[in-house]
């Protein structure tokens, strides 16, 4: 999953927290999350992966009437973080469950369409394959995106175009989490007639551990909206 971003320690407390270098080839690196005072006036935010091996070490190698005292002080969280991928053809990795697609006829699996201005290069795509559709000023219905997920961040991919004859390159999407609009993305196109593989359009994190649906929708009456939907990935 993406790095959360990392501070470095305070300048501030009786003074700097001192660690010996000792060897940590033993410790895992999952997500330990230490929290107390003792630590609190040295760090801000997330700690380290290398950083926080080096105090368990240290805690472990503390002279034996102190050890009871600093553990403590400190809990020691372990919560080891998995990411998952949400195709846009095949589905959910684990569960199979696929994302669905409305208006149904509005919608063509962009590696098999003979009749797309968008051709991509699929080794460039997740799993080869991707959605496409224009959505148009006046067009009956938006065209959208929903997918199911558990988890407590979500990512969506998409595919962003440029100059391409005889269609549309330009991108509006918003995003609805649980009913509540959280989020907006435009691509303006350049000159250039390459495309953008990979692109983060929408991402949410700190969410609860639960059932999730997100809604992309490309819709709207200033322009025409073109959508290459790839994937989803969600953390749990």
């Amino acid at each position: 999953s993406p790095s959360p971003q990392l501070r470095g320690g305070r300048n501030e407390g009786p003074g700097p927290l001192m660690l010996p270098t000792v060897s940590t080839s033993s410790f895992a690196c999952s997500r330990i999350v230490l929290t107390a005072p003792f630590f609190s006036q040295y760090l801000d935010g997330p700690i380290p992966c290398c950083l926080r091996r080096r105090m368990i070490a240290a805690l472990l190698r503390w002279p034996s009437p102190l050890l009871p005292f600093l553990l403590s002080l400190t809990t020691i969280t372990a919560a080891a973080t998995t990411n998952r991928t949400i195709d846009d053809q095949l589905g959910d990795s684990v569960t199979g469950v696929v994302p669905s697609y409305t208006p149904a006829g509005s919608w063509q699996q962009g590696a098999t369409c003979t009749g797309c201005f968008v051709h991509l290069d699929t080794s460039q795509t997740f799993d080869g394959t991707w959605h496409d559709s224009t959505h148009t000023p006046g067009d009956a219905e938006d065209r959208v995106i929903t997918a199911q997920f558990t988890g407590t961040a979500v990512y969506v991919y998409n595919v962003l175009a440029n100059t391409l004859e005889f269609t549309t390159t330009f991108t509006s999407l918003t995003f609805a989490l649980d009913g509540e609009q959280v989020g907006s993305f435009e691509h303006i196109p350049t000159a250039s007639d390459a495309f953008q593989y990979n692109v983060l359009v929408f991402s949410k994190t700190g969410l609860a551990n639960q059932a999730h649906t997100i809604v992309i929708t490309a819709g709207g009456d200033a322009n025409s909206s073109l959508v290459l939907f790839d994937y989803i990935v969600y953390t749990f």
